[in-house]
């Protein structure tokens, strides 16, 4: 399977440049080059674009989603959170309040297109991270049983239950690890989820992408670098 990810776009137009999404979008009836082309979110807020330029490609974005419906996947970033739902309870920096109403109309409207974190055997794609200390958090509320760790967290996203949406003490916030659309790169790795391999944007790095490796079978690869965000794999 040939995975094609983008990460942090925050209202830029360079995404649609990359390997096949332009002729996927100009033309009908073709093959995608890559069996799964993944946005690792924060597609909003930007210190550059305009609110127009923002908007447009969100809006051309969801129409990629509807154009290749299994082929592209949609997860949210904590700069969506603030649209979808609240900027009351989500609100982070660089908020577009006129285009606000817009914005969250667009989330709202299409909200069933996206998701908290997406799976494939041992790889797991989210936006910020899953750190040990977190997800055990997460059990205190809810039994992880026999689900997977993307079903196990889609599920307390449905049920909207908060301490999804943690804030660590390296982020500003009150607690011991942030959650995954929060979490800094020092909590997933101090404690890095074991037996599985994370593809995640959220944090900018230069050399970007740079992977953290536990061993063999768990490591984290961070592939925002402010730029691109474009990490590509095999699996």
């Amino acid at each position: 399977m040939k995975i094609f990810t983008i990460a942090d776009i925050h209202g830029r137009s360079n995404w649609k440049d990359f390997a096949d999404i332009s002729r996927l979008l100009r033309l009908d009836n073709i093959k995608p080059e890559y069996d799964k082309y993944i946005f690792l979110g924060d597609y909003v807020d930007s210190y550059e674009e305009t609110d127009a330029v923002i908007l447009f490609n969100l809006k051309l974005i969801i129409e990629f989603k509807h154009k290749y419906p299994n082929n592209v996947v949609l997860l949210l970033g904590n700069h969506d959170l603030q649209y979808m739902f609240s900027i009351n309870i989500h609100g982070c920096s660089g908020v577009r309040l006129r285009a606000y109403h817009e914005l969250h109309k667009v989330f709202n409207d299409n909200k069933h297109l996206f998701q908290p974190v997406y799976q494939i055997d041992k790889y797991i794609f989210s936006h910020a991270g899953i750190s040990t200390v977190w997800l055990n958090v997460l059990k205190l509320y809810k039994p992880l049983e026999d689900s997977s760790i993307s079903e196990y967290i889609t599920s307390l996203f449905d049920e909207y239950y908060l301490r999804l949406f943690d804030v660590g003490s390296s982020r500003g916030g009150y607690c011991k690890s942030g959650g995954i659309f929060w979490a800094d790169k020092s909590d997933t790795t101090a404690w890095m989820l074991p037996n599985y391999h994370q593809i995640v944007g959220h944090h900018s790095v230069e050399l970007a992408p740079y992977t953290h490796a536990l061993d063999d079978n768990s490591s984290i690869t961070y592939v925002d670098n402010n730029k691109t965000g474009i990490y590509e794999l095999e699996i």
